[in-house]
């Protein structure tokens, strides 16, 4: 493991850091720690997984990065019925794949009912259960799908209709079981339900979010690159993030030696000496959302003074509000992936959100 590390720092120049190739070419060089299972939404179950998605793929709603309050994502807008129990999602007309392809309620329609196939056996289909008929119709009780309280009048609005009143249901989509699936690239490479397919595989995978998949080198990295399709591209600033899976050690060696931006842990024995030698950085619970603005890109000597234990980015999430969106409660759930470190999870994701 630490000789394929190492190799993933080759090629920097020679005496040029991932760091410092990094900032030259506004990209970011992040250690996740594990190698991501997979990049299906519907089969991972992690959040090593959960951190490549964020960077895909874009949910109908998406949360501030410093408060956690909803914002926009995909729609744009939503109404919400008296008795709490139908939300009208209105999507981004704008709204693009990263092949190009204009991203409509279909896509939503066709990702909800493939998590919720029971042949699909997707383990986070219960995320979904808040919708009327779903927990039924995953586990067949219903065979016919269009009893699911999901519906599209027309290509940009989605219709969701509840079991019963979910004050926390605008927070759902932004965990990846409710990101859209770009249909004909499913298909193109099998069965809608087929758990192994080649749709994920670099020059296959088509997403919606800020970035697009380039390689997966397997233990290695994953690098993906900026989507020009994206409808706010231009607030994106990084052109790039590699995501390094690397062993706790290995990792907090690589991130001291200038080979990368973020680390997502550091081994418990290194903390007092963090304190010591570099007491800004207010281990362990610091955290700072402006740590990788999107102003200010990928700068290493800001990060020194602060704390080490950091995560990912996340698409753009703070656009569209001030223009078009509508304020929403905050929500206070969370998805239910496995957590790898003593950070409590939803505040590592939000730090996610403010480094593109």
């Amino acid at each position: 493991m630490l000789l394929l590390a190492c190799a993933a720092f080759v090629g920097c120049g020679k005496n040029q850091s991932n760091v410092e190739k990094g900032n030259a070419e506004q990209e970011l060089y992040i250690g996740i720690g594990t190698e991501p299972e997979g990049l299906d939404p519907h089969i991972v179950t992690g959040v090593t997984e959960h951190y490549v998605l964020l960077s895909l793929f874009e949910g109908l709603t998406t949360v501030h990065p410093e408060t956690l309050a909803i914002e926009p994502g995909v729609a744009l807008s939503w109404d919400i019925s008296e008795d709490g129990l139908r939300y009208t999602f209105h999507l981004d007309p704008e709204a693009r794949w990263s092949n190009g392809d204009p991203l409509t309620a279909e896509a939503f329609l066709f990702a909800y009912e493939r998590i919720l196939t029971p042949t699909m056996g997707a383990p986070y289909a219960y995320m979904l259960y808040c919708i009327r008929g779903a927990e039924a119709y995953n586990k067949g009780e219903l065979t016919d799908f269009a009893e699911v309280g999901l519906s599209s009048p027309d290509p940009h609005t989605l219709v969701i209709e509840l079991e019963a009143p979910t004050p926390y249901l605008l927070s759902l989509p932004t965990h990846y079981t409710w990101f859209p699936l770009h249909k004909q690239t499913v298909l193109a490479h099998g069965g809608m339900t087929d758990r192994i397919s080649k749709w994920t595989k670099p020059g296959n995978f088509v997403g919606n979010g800020p970035f697009a998949l380039e390689s997966w080198r397997l233990n290695n990295s994953i690098h993906v690159t900026k989507n020009p399709y994206y409808n706010a591209a231009d607030s994106v600033r990084l052109n790039g993030i590699h995501f390094l899976p690397i062993d706790m050690d290995t990792e907090e060696r690589a991130f001291r030696t200038g080979q990368l931006h973020i680390t997502s842990t550091i081994p418990i024995p290194r903390i007092d000496w963090y304190r010591r030698t570099r007491p800004p950085q207010r281990l362990p619970r610091a955290q700072s959302p402006r740590l990788f603005d999107r102003p200010r890109g990928t700068d290493r000597a800001r990060l020194e003074g602060r704390a080490k234990a950091r995560l990912p980015f996340h698409p753009a999430q703070h656009r569209r509000l001030h223009r078009r969106g509508q304020a929403t409660l905050r929500p206070r759930s969370r998805p239910p992936t496995p957590r790898r470190s003593r950070l409590p999870q939803r505040r590592r994701l939000s730090q996610i959100r403010t480094f593109i």
